[in-house]
């Protein structure tokens, strides 16, 4: 975790009483006033005396980082969510952060598709690491456009309109250091080209937002033309929170497992939908209908009753939704490797 200190004749540390609590705050103030190797020296302390303590470790990494020691701060970090030292997305943050430190783009792109796939993700951390994928994204570009050093516009704008899904997403990565306003253009024509993938629409519109573009756009998903409002937050993100809400209220304590089923397709649903409309607006309704995709995708039929008994709502009033969402899933993909 960290590197070794003198200790003479291999003494052991005899930690006196509340010798931790005084280490972390003499550590956490020296950070604080940006004395970053007396930091460092502090949290190694704590961490000889509780390898497994999370604040120490958080603490060496973020003075790693600091001190521009970012190979031991990746080491760390990877470490620490491996073998769950400290609050995992906090940790996540910090590791991906390192990472783009590192130019190591391709690994922070690949990291945020799995968190974003298999992950538990809060709303408002799930809109942050799309900005970083993104980002490094934006940076891969740069790369392949230095190494390769040749023009390939109309390619990558033709793989785009008329190549298939992995062309397509591979033109994306590859055309998005263009100035904006001709990022822009090819991306308000995507938005609207029938054989469009969902998913990467959704990218689309997240890159659009964090770029500062403010009004509407218009979008047509599954057959449906409708609008995406860049100055609102995207991907129904209050509305989704009641739902995940709704969900944890209702699966979560006696049964996890599908708690977390149902969490994640209404997080895929939410990226590939938006920005459809979503009727009924009633989170209870949205959650139940999560709720018996997630079972059926078990094996599991959902009598009309136990939907009552969770949710408070008919059983007829989640047909709609329930197709919307089976129809979605079915045609909806996650970002396919590049």
């Amino acid at each position: 975790m960290k590197q070794s200190s003198p200790r003479g004749g291999g003494a052991k540390i005899i930690p006196f009483p509340h010798l931790q609590e005084r280490l972390l705050e003499k550590a956490v103030d020296a950070l604080k006033q940006k004395q970053h190797v007396r930091a460092l020296e502090l949290f190694e302390q704590l961490a000889d005396i509780d390898e497994q303590n999370p604040q120490a470790a958080y603490g060496l990494a973020v003075c790693y980082v600091e001190l521009g020691r970012y190979t031991e701060a990746v080491e760390l970090t990877k470490k620490m969510m491996e073998e769950g030292i400290g609050d995992y997305f906090d940790v996540l943050k910090l590791h991906i952060t390192v990472l783009i430190q590192l130019r190591q783009y391709r690994e922070v792109v690949a990291l945020v598709r799995a968190v974003l796939e298999e992950s538990d993700v809060p709303t408002d951390l799930r809109q942050h690491l799309m900005q970083l994928a993104a980002f490094a994204v934006r940076r891969l570009d740069e790369k392949h456009r230095e190494d390769q050093k040749k023009p390939a516009q109309e390619s990558d704008e033709t793989e785009l309109f008329k190549g298939s899904r992995e062309q397509q997403w591979r033109a994306f990565y590859q055309m998005r250091k263009r100035e904006l306003a001709i990022v822009e253009r090819l991306y308000r024509k995507y938005l609207l080209h029938p054989q469009g993938d969902p998913v990467l629409k959704s990218v689309m519109l997240a890159e659009l937002k964090e770029r500062g573009l403010k009004g509407r756009v218009e979008v047509e998903k599954f057959g449906t033309h409708c609008q995406a409002d860049m100055s609102e937050p995207l991907f129904y993100e209050t509305f989704g929170a009641d739902v995940r809400r709704r969900l944890q209220e209702n699966l979560a304590s006696d049964n996890p497992t599908l708690f977390h089923l149902a969490a994640e397709l209404w997080d895929h649903f939410t990226i590939a939908a938006f920005p459809l409309p979503l009727v009924p607006a009633v989170a209870e309704i949205w959650a139940a209908a999560s709720f018996v995709f997630a079972s059926r995708l078990n094996g599991r039929d959902v009598e009309s009753e136990e939907i009552t008994a969770r949710f408070s709502i008919d059983a007829e009033d989640i047909e709609k939704p329930l197709s919307m969402m089976t129809l979605i899933e079915n045609e909806s993909e996650p970002a396919p490797p590049i």
